[in-house]
């Protein structure tokens, strides 16, 4: 700064720094006087003016805690040196401003004498963001086991999908939420919105093992709890019904398919071996009683004369499984005694006795 001293003379004067003009301009410290001579060579000098000259303060700086360009969306922390007396070229007065917006910012620090100095301009340029990415399907993103979908982002490259993916399209044949980032040249990314992708299980269904039943036995093949049925004869019931009077000796292969609430499908194939069942006269007549208390569990039976000297006693579930099995040694007359059968629940068993070669069925109701 500086300041002008003017004397009350118009001529004449000189000054204590040896000027001779009527106003001088001081820009250091020091006494000033002026001395005045008038035409006698007669002169008059005037008292001493004191002019103070305050140091300017330190030049501020400014310091970033990161990056001055970045992307859309970020920021970064401008602070001075000063602690105390800033003014920001926003007009903050903190001494660290936060900033996210292109611009160029400097600091002015006052002192207590009310000097003040500038800091170097510090610029900082915000990116735009890219175009936010589109996400599209080929198809149903629901579907069923075995099934996938495509799905394409709508920028060429630079894509990064949330399976790590760098492909424009990507295949998914598991359920999860698929989102996509694009990155363009200046680094700055954008997501897309979030395609959930549910992939529904496959059903389960079983129709056993392979089975074999007599042709007076009846098996119910069950397909379980679903939404559509359809058997191999073109019913649509959930059971099939299996009888071994109408289908005679051989092996036949059942198959349903079956879809489920979720429009899910899943078949299943059964083979059952049916086995014509011939009666023996010379084994007499046959009586078989179950004790009144079904938790006895006892098979009251007499067998009259049979050929050899062992009877082979054979119990089956309705499945044709073998459930109890004995041998019986005995003569030709014939038996009679009871069978432990108190380990069987209740239902339809079929009882076969076997004499050498000949075989003998029976229905037997535990109630």
């Amino acid at each position: 700064g500086n300041v002008q001293l003017t004397s009350s003379s118009p001529a004449n004067n000189l000054w204590s720094d040896n000027s001779t003009t009527q106003s001088i301009t001081v820009n250091s410290s020091g006494n000033y006087s002026v001395n005045v001579t008038d035409a006698n060579g007669c002169s008059a000098t005037s008292a001493s003016t004191s002019v103070s000259v305050n140091p300017a303060p330190p030049t501020p700086t400014i310091t970033a805690n990161g990056p001055t360009t970045f992307c859309q969306g970020g920021s970064v922390q401008l602070t001075s040196s000063s602690p105390a007396n800033n003014l920001w070229s926003d007009n903050s007065t903190l001494q660290t401003i936060t900033v996210n917006s292109s611009g160029s910012f400097s600091v002015n620090v006052t002192d207590a004498n009310g000097c003040s100095a500038t800091s170097a301009s510090t610029s900082v340029t915000v990116n735009p963001a890219p175009p936010t990415p589109t996400v599209t399907a080929n198809g149903p993103t629901t579907f069923c086991q075995g099934g996938s979908v495509q799905l394409t982002s709508g920028s060429p490259a630079n894509n990064l999908w949330s399976d790590n993916s760098t492909t424009q399209s990507i295949t998914v044949n598991s359920s999860g939420n698929y989102s996509v980032n694009v990155t363009d040249a200046n680094g700055c990314s954008a997501a897309s919105s979030v395609t959930i992708v549910t992939v529904n299980s496959a059903p389960s269904v079983t129709l056993g093992s392979d089975t074999t039943i007599c042709t007076s036995s009846q098996l119910t093949l069950n397909a379980g709890n679903f939404s559509s049925y359809q058997w191999q004869d073109n019913s649509t019931l959930s059971t099939l019904l299996v009888d071994g009077n109408t289908l005679g000796t051989g092996t036949y292969t059942f198959f349903v398919n079956v879809v489920d609430m979720n429009g899910c499908s899943a078949s299943d194939t059964a083979a059952i071996s049916i086995t014509v069942c011939t009666g023996i006269s010379d084994l007499g007549m046959i009586n078989v009683n179950i004790s009144p208390n079904p938790t006895e569990g006892i098979l009251n039976l007499m067998i009259g004369n049979f050929q050899g000297n062992k009877l082979d006693i054979e119990i089956m579930n309705a499945e044709g499984q073998i459930v109890y099995s004995k041998k019986i040694f005995s003569n030709s007359d014939g038996f009679s005694g009871q069978l432990d059968i108190s380990t069987l629940s209740k239902g339809v068993y079929y009882l076969k006795i076997i004499d050498g070669e000949k075989v003998s069925f029976h229905k037997i109701v535990l109630q």
